[in-house]
């Protein structure tokens, strides 16, 4: 029993070995399998790293930083209800209606507050660097496709985006899952399935009811499918035509081609009649951007793709050409691969073509800007990491080459990156929320406050901050008349203790300044604060006293207020009139404010035009009521004494004073003041 019976089979005795066995642990793994074990686990780990890296860096800071303007619109636009949200889309908001109902279902989970409602774009922005490696991946394998992950990671403009609560992150990687699946289709290794033309489907109504501008990455993939298609159809005749034809997949073209065209069909059928509904605001709108030249819209697109807001102009000037070079370098790697033409002419038509149409039609309306382009970013970044290709190489030199390579376009984002998140100069800040407290701290419930621009940012965080007085914006339209704003503003300033105005620096909006100038011209202002916000302080000026004093056909003092009440010798009065405009004025008129003893001696004097000239007679509007101060420095010697206060108003240029019933000499008696 101590040999093997089978055929062909070696029989050798059992033999009880002369000495105890070693019972230590050796691995006897060949060397070459255990390479490839730990080479797959490195190339499964390594994608998921880097898209945890992603995640970390746009969470990191998440909530730092206080909303933008947009941020808070997107929130009180979706407190409507959903068929106003809808109606409204048709009537003149630009955006599609995906992102906004994706965003009223999560304000109700999640709260309104920064961290909160940037967690949706942080997610998007994950999403798209996960969608960035697979479309490396395909294109151009798995080192690609680690390169070009890693590179979206990192780059400050997608980490900008993906830290802003609106639709650009989501409609980015929608995109890229576009033109993924349309690869699928048309150049896939099996023939074309059913399952991929689904997904191409599903993804491209995904980015187009997320961001318009969508619709130009659908329009460069049927670009690319009628090249890809025309020219494999051309070849299958025998007739010659580029390299770009080689290695279209399995499948016939015929086949592929029909298939292609009842995606289009899916996604037309699908959208047409939204875009029918939303027809009348994507042809009224009048666009918020700029009209670039083309070499401006190309510079400015590939210096924020690759560096963002926040990295100086002049550093970031100076890298681009080293970045342009990169680009060319990366396209010219397309060359080493199965379908080089294939590569190359999808990542050169994702480039351009949206860059290129929304240049083409900011001819005719300023909608140019980089920030709606990001769907036209992910290929800048899979061919900067085309070099990695090299890697495959054997020798010494193809790796010192691609690694020089990726290290210069990797090295640079550094910087920005720091700051990105330490010193934006993109206008992030903390200046809404520092303005909501400060507003909080000084405030009352009987006083105004005045935003004097339409950003919504203010009201978000003065109602977060529980500001108890009302706040308004003014002006409502955009250049209002004079007669406009004082019957706003007389209206809603009424019986306030205090009036605070947050201006309009820029002149956005109150391009005149307009509401300002009121305040100035009717009010008194007290405080001013210009740190990181600005605010102004203002109260109100109120007659102490009443009158209807008429001065010829056109004024009426209304009122007065002397400070202080109570006077002394070397003191200075400060008398504020108020006057009102009966009919409107063509002569400049002269306010002279006097203090006469009981002989009608004049003892002091103050003769100046309403308010030193910022308020002329003839600038008053009709019923308009205009304080007007004027101060008299009495005589440090003036004995003790009743005295009287009288006003006159005679032309700036000259003449007669004007008439007042019942005073011979036109100098209205106004009060007498004792002084003592």
């Amino acid at each position: 029993m101590g040999s093997d019976t089978r055929a062909g089979t070696e029989t050798r005795p059992y033999t009880v070995p002369s000495e105890a066995p070693d019972y230590s642990l050796k691995l006897h793994v060949p060397t070459g399998r255990s390479q490839m074990g730990l080479e797959i686990c490195v190339r499964r780990a390594l994608p998921v790293t880097i898209v945890l890296l992603a995640w970390l860096l746009r969470c990191w800071r998440l909530g730092f930083y206080d909303f933008r303007g947009d941020e808070v619109f997107g929130i009180e636009y979706v407190a409507a209800p959903v068929g106003r949200i809808i109606q409204t889309l048709a009537l003149g908001e630009p955006h599609p209606p995906l992102f906004y109902l994706l965003l009223r279902s999560w304000i109700p989970l999640a709260g309104d507050g920064v961290y909160a409602l940037r967690w949706l774009s942080a997610a998007g922005g994950t999403l798209g660097v996960a969608l960035v490696y697979v479309i490396g991946c395909r294109l151009a394998g798995s080192s690609v496709g680690v390169a070009a992950a890693l590179v979206t990671t990192i780059a400050p403009y997608q980490i900008w985006n993906a830290q802003d609560a609106r639709m650009y992150t989501l409609a980015t990687a929608f995109t890229v899952a576009t033109i993924y699946w349309g690869w699928r289709v048309l150049v896939g290794d099996t023939a074309p399935a059913r399952r991929s033309a689904i997904g191409y489907i599903l993804a491209s109504l995904l980015a187009l009811f997320t961001h318009y501008y969508s619709i130009y990455v659908v329009l460069l993939i049927n670009v690319f499918a009628a090249v890809a298609l025309i020219a494999s159809l051309r070849s299958s005749d025998g007739k010659p035509f580029p390299r770009i034809v080689l290695h279209l997949g399995q499948g016939g073209a015929g086949e592929r081609a029909r298939l292609w065209i009842q995606a289009q069909l899916a996604v037309g059928v699908c959208y047409l009649p939204w875009m029918l509904y939303a027809w009348p605001t994507l042809t009224s709108y009048h666009g918020n951007a700029f009209s670039p030249s083309l070499q401006e819209a190309a510079w400015t697109s590939l210096r924020t793709f690759a560096f963002g807001w926040d990295l100086a102009v002049n550093w970031s000037d100076r890298l681009l050409p080293l970045y342009g070079l990169a680009l060319v370098v990366g396209i010219l790697c397309c060359g080493r691969l199965r379908r080089p033409g294939l590569t190359g002419l999808l990542l050169l038509l994702w480039l351009v073509v949206p860059i290129g149409a929304v240049w083409l039609a900011s001819r005719a309306r300023p909608i140019f800007d980089v920030r709606y382009l990001i769907e036209a970013s992910p290929p800048l970044y899979v061919a900067l990491a085309m070099p990695a290709t090299w890697l495959r190489r054997r020798g010494r030199l193809a790796a010192v080459a691609s690694g020089a390579v990726l290290i210069a376009v990797f090295v640079p984002l550094l910087p920005a990156l720091w700051s990105l998140y330490f010193h934006p100069t993109d206008g992030r800040s903390h200046a809404y929320s520092a303005l909501g407290r400060y507003l909080s701290a000084h405030v009352a419930a009987t006083d105004l406050v005045i935003v004097n621009h339409l950003d919504p940012v203010v009201r978000y965080y003065a109602q977060h901050a529980r500001i108890s007085a009302p706040l308004v914006t003014e002006p409502t339209v955009a250049d209002p008349t004079a007669e406009e704003i004082n019957a706003a503003l007389e209206r809603v300033a009424t019986a306030r203790t205090r009036i605070w105005l947050v201006p309009d620096d820029v002149g956005a909006w109150d391009r005149q300044h307009a509401v300002l100038a009121w305040l100035d011209r009717h009010t008194q202002r007290l405080t001013q604060v210009a740190t990181d916000f600005h605010v102004i302080e203002f109260v109100p000026l109120t007659p102490a006293h009443d009158t209807s004093i008429q001065f010829g056909d056109t004024m009426v003092l209304k009122g007065y207020r002397l400070q202080p009440a109570q006077l002394a010798p070397g003191d200075t009065a400060q008398v504020m009139l108020f006057w009102q405009a009966r009919t409107a004025m063509s002569v400049a008129a002269t306010m002279s404010v006097q203090l006469l003893d009981q002989s009608g001696r004049l003892i002091a004097q103050n003769d100046s035009p309403p308010q030193n000239g910022r308020a002329p007679t003839t600038s008053w509007q009709t019923f308009e009521v205009i304080p007007d101060i004027h101060t008299m420095r009495l005589p440090a010697a003036l004995p003790a004494g009743i005295y009287t206060i009288g006003v006159a108003v005679y032309p700036s240029t000259g003449g007669p004073r004007l008439p007042v019933r019942g005073v011979p000499a036109a100098l209205a008696p106004l009060t007498s003041v004792s002084v003592r």
